[in-house]
């Protein structure tokens, strides 16, 4: 799929952009369910321009709105009940209803967090085992494990 402004189709987006957009994401959807004139506005604000100039597009939102969501799982400190923290964080998420040519094709989906939690409960990780994220997605399974177990992941792929 062309991107559609030719003047950003190589750019690849600022750490502090992402920082900005990520931070704001957060606290957003800590204080209200987040909408998506509010993620569009709040993607405005930390890349400078509209999605219609290039600047940015929403495939990056929704995935800046999934690590904001991984990220809040993993800076709750009641890490006891992980299906308890997804449900309410993924109520507040909105739907990602935008789906790229590729990724359909490809069938790249992010897992919803309430069957991440999940997932890593079936896992049944225990002390000592390594956990690999089994794809280049959000993070959501890795974070759930994570909690489960700090110091599981690995962050580099095992040869």
């Amino acid at each position: 799929m062309a991107h559609p402004n030719q003047k950003y189709s190589n750019q690849i987006p600022s750490n502090t952009q992402l920082k900005t957009a990520l931070s704001l994401i957060a606290a957003e959807f800590a204080r209200d369910p987040l909408r998506s004139s509010t993620l569009s506005k709040i993607m405005r604000e930390a890349f400078g321009e509209s999605d219609a100039s290039g600047a940015w597009n929403w495939r990056m939102a929704y995935d800046m709105m999934q690590a904001a969501a991984v990220q809040a799982l993993l800076n709750d400190v009641d890490g006891s009940n992980p299906l308890g923290a997804a449900n309410p964080i993924a109520m507040r998420l909105l739907t990602e209803t935008w789906r790229s040519e590729q990724q359909i094709r490809l069938q790249q989906f992010s897992t919803p967090l309430p069957y991440a939690a999940l997932a890593v409960r079936a896992a049944a990780i225990r002390t000592g085992e390594i956990v690999l994220q089994p794809s280049a997605g959000t993070g959501s399974l890795a974070g759930f494990a994570k909690r489960a177990h700090p110091s599981t992941i690995s962050p580099t792929p095992l040869a």
